[in-house]
């Protein structure tokens, strides 16, 4: 097996310009008559307008060039609103290596296709120096190219960062080589190893290893599961995202399938990926065997399996000798001639005969030099016990126990633990197959492990026939392990895991002094079981959310019963449809009319205070309650926190409101609904939030809770502060874990006249920072 790291160094971001032309064009020149600040649309008070197709006159350009020579990406963000754009009309981001003496195209936006008429949008722009020329002279510009006076497109909070350089261009982010060496020469680069550990330099700084510590370094054990399926252990580092993928190529390609990923890692730990083989079999074989018993020789000779690609077994350590305690003596073997103790081999076999002989052993090893870790199946022996020639009326005979023991780097075995072992009973035995179970055990590539086959004997002699009558015999020694079958040049073929720093994170307006905990991109289109699960019930722990009335239904003010196909992740978005359908459920049972989409972060992401951004696009019609909530981590029901809710209806209220609500009062004992104890609500409408805000477009939401107050945000907007020393109950406010629940609702209550359905909840992302 072939296994490939693919990994790619990166350094962070620095930010070079924010400008949110509060207080003017900050970084920015304005470049004609057609370049302008303006009130309409600004996030604040201002933003920047441009209008027409008139060149210059309709662009801005930074008032100073940037140096870029250290760097190997830029990123431009910003947020924008078009007015009356129409056709295939567009605006420009271009980008100057010669300090604006020309430009080039970077990110062409095109109305109908990028964005739409009185849509805030928020575009990000990632420009490399793959593609362009990054000089000490690099200057941006952002130019209209509408077609007339009429036709506006307003910029706000614009946000240039730059990607940790290479200034030596070895590979390597300078501030990663100072971290790691104190200077930018102690390494080259490239295949550079400096502590001489399997990983390159380049490797151990992408995977957040120690360049200067042999012992760490990025590594993946791979274990055979079952028939064509493997596990890839991986020793991760906090911030990164692992992303499993395979191929049946050996050479290069961009040939990779998808198989599973994780992240961003919390913490530093091990996790496992499983992955598929293609077209590849798992089959098991006789990895070595000890088979001919030589009694001329006196010793044991190996005949290891040749089709056991990859495996070296070593001689049994132990020759016959004249030990008495703990080997076997060459009066011990039998040859094929040798009357009624015929080996099984019809050749030579291994015999126990004396009274009272304990402490009888084999000692073996294996070396995998296989390339993968081999997960082992069976030891197997052939056995015979007899008593010939005497009459048995007046004998005890006591045969004890056959045991293997693991001696060393067995994995899944302790050191000296026994895993295998059998009881040998009374009365004759002709040739026995024995095969023992070994599941669970494995041997890692380049180990050696040692076993030792036991033999515990004793014979008591209480009448007149001698003790040499009773023989314990053995051939046909075996271990039998899995391997795969097919070319043993392709084997899997290749297995990449790549990694990628959670560097770019979304957030557009986290607050100062806050850093990223936890979040979710929703890539590679499947839902991370790390961080979520489906419905009222965590699969891993049993828990169940506090109330719920099944492990789909949290209370029968939801109409629909949660269903996996209504929660997944499509084109990297998470999406929580609701559908009208008729459907029969199991938890709670009964007959559904419609069926939601719910999943919950409980023990997997929580907070205790913190900055929480999302960006969503919520449904909007009477029947839907979609929300963004948290719920306390201890299974306790209360507090409850309602970051974003949306009713389509709600009788107290009337249509399309979107609530902010702190609940505390709740004091949940088992119960669905318990009384109120009281009910203390602190809650904040905005209404008629679908006419204000638009729910069905994308915005951003944010959410800051402190100790002292909590603020609610809509695409970088204050709309709502709730201080702790006004609220109802300032005691009961939260200082707990805390965790997310994202569901798109039906309402019980709500009338069903103009729902569309399906409907969505879409989320692009959502982040977490303390």
């Amino acid at each position: 097996m072939v296994l490939t790291v693919g990994l790619r160094a990166h350094g962070g971001w620095t930010e070079l310009t924010n400008d949110d032309f509060e207080s003017g064009f900050g970084s920015w020149v304005d470049g004609g008559n057609d370049a302008a600040l303006s009130a309409t649309h600004a996030i604040g008070t201002q933003c920047l307008n441009l209008q027409d197709n008139s060149g210059a006159a309709s662009s801005a350009w930074l008032s100073s060039s940037l140096d870029l020579q250290t760097y190997a990406r830029l990123k431009v963000e910003f947020t924008c609103v078009t007015v009356d754009f129409s056709g295939v009309e567009n605006f420009l981001v271009e980008f100057s290596e010669d300090g604006g003496s020309s430009w080039e195209i970077a990110g062409d936006y095109v109305h109908g296709t990028d964005f739409s008429n009185g849509v805030r949008e928020n575009p990000v722009l990632t420009i490399t120096d793959t593609t362009y020329n990054f000089t000490s002279n690099v200057n941006i510009r952002i130019r209209c190219d509408a077609g007339g006076n009429n036709k506006d497109v307003f910029i706000d909070n614009v946000v240039l960062s730059a990607d940790v350089g290479d200034s030596d261009a070895d590979g390597l982010p300078d501030t990663w080589e100072v971290e790691q060496f104190g200077n930018l020469t102690a390494s080259d680069g490239g295949n550079d190893n400096y502590d001489g550990d399997p990983s390159s330099d380049l490797e151990e700084c992408a995977a957040g290893t120690s360049a200067t510590n042999p012992a760490s370094f990025f590594h993946t054990p791979l274990t055979l599961t079952g028939s064509g399926t493997f596990d890839v252990s991986i020793d991760t580092v906090s911030n990164r995202t692992y992303v499993l993928e395979v191929s049946d190529e050996l050479s290069p390609s961009n040939d990779w399938t998808y198989s599973e990923s994780i992240g961003p890692i919390l913490s530093n730990r091990t996790v496992t990926l499983s992955g598929e083989a293609p077209g590849i079999t798992q089959a098991q074989t006789v990895i070595g065997s000890w088979y001919a018993f030589d009694a001329n020789t006196s010793r044991h000779t190996e005949a290891a399996d040749t089709n056991a690609t990859g495996w070296a077994a070593s001689l049994i350590t132990s020759t016959l000798g004249s030990d008495t305690t703990n080997t076997w003596q060459s009066n011990d073997l039998i040859a094929g001639d040798t009357g009624p103790v015929v080996p099984d081999t019809g050749d030579s076999g291994l015999r126990s005969n004396a009274a009272n002989e304990n402490n009888k052993t084999i000692t073996f090893t294996f070396t995998n030099t296989s390339g993968m870790d081999i997960a082992l199946s069976a030891f197997h022996y052939d056995y015979r016990k007899e008593a010939f020639g005497e009459d048995l009326s007046n004998q005890t005979e006591d045969w004890a126990n056959i045991d293997l023991i693991a001696i060393s780097n067995v994995t899944g075995a302790a050191d000296g633990s026994i895993v295998h072992s059998r009881a040998i009973g009374t009365g004759n035995y002709a040739w026995l197959d024995v095969d023992a179970s070994l599941a669970g055990l494995s041997i890692a590539n380049g180990a050696t492990a040692s076993f030792e086959l036991y033999l515990t004997l004793t014979i008591a002699n209480s009448g007149t026939k001698p003790g040499w009558g009773r023989n314990a015999k053995f051939d046909n020694l075996a271990m039998v392990g899995s391997k795969v079958s097919g070319d043993p040049d392709s084997l899997f073929g290749r297995v990449q895991v790549s990694e990628a720093r959670f560097e770019d994170p979304s957030a557009r307006y986290v607050p100062g002094g806050y850093s990223f905990v936890w979040g979710d991109h929703f890539g590679n289109n499947a839902l991370d079981p790390d961080k979520w699960f489906v419905g009222m019930r965590d699969p891993v722990s049993g828990n169940l959310i506090p109330g719920a009335d099944g492990d789909y239904l949290l209370n029968n003010k939801y109409a629909g019963y949660v269903t996996e196909e209504d929660s997944f992740v499509e084109e990297g978005s998470l999406i929580l449809r609701n559908q009208k359908r008729s459907y029969s459920g199991t938890s709670p049972a009964g007959t559904y009319q419609y069926t939601s989409g719910w999943v919950a972060s409980m023990h997997r992401g929580h907070l205790n205070k913190g900055y929480i951004e999302v960006r969503a696009k919520f449904p909007a019609g009477d029947k839907v309650w979609p929300a963004i909530w948290l719920v306390a981590e201890d299974l306790v029901w209360g507090p409850e926190w309602d970051l974003w809710e949306y009713f389509g209806y709600r009788e107290d209220v009337g249509y399309d409101n979107m609530g902010m609500h702190l609940m505390t009062g709740y004091e949940q004992q088992g119960n669905l609904w318990p009384d109120q104890d009281p009910a203390r609500w602190n809650t904040g409408w905005s209404k008629p939030f679908d006419t204000l805000y638009d729910a069905e477009a994308w915005h951003i939401y944010g959410w800051e809770w402190t100790d002292t107050d909590a603020k609610w945000y809509i695409d970088g907007n204050l709309v709502r502060t709730l201080d702790r020393s006004s609220s109802i109950d300032p005691a009961a406010w939260p200082d707990e874990e805390m965790y997310i629940i994202l569901n798109n609702g039906v309402r019980t209550a709500s009338p069903d006249t103009t729902t569309t359905w399906p409907n969505r909840l879409q989320i692009d992302y959502i982040e977490v920072y303390q």
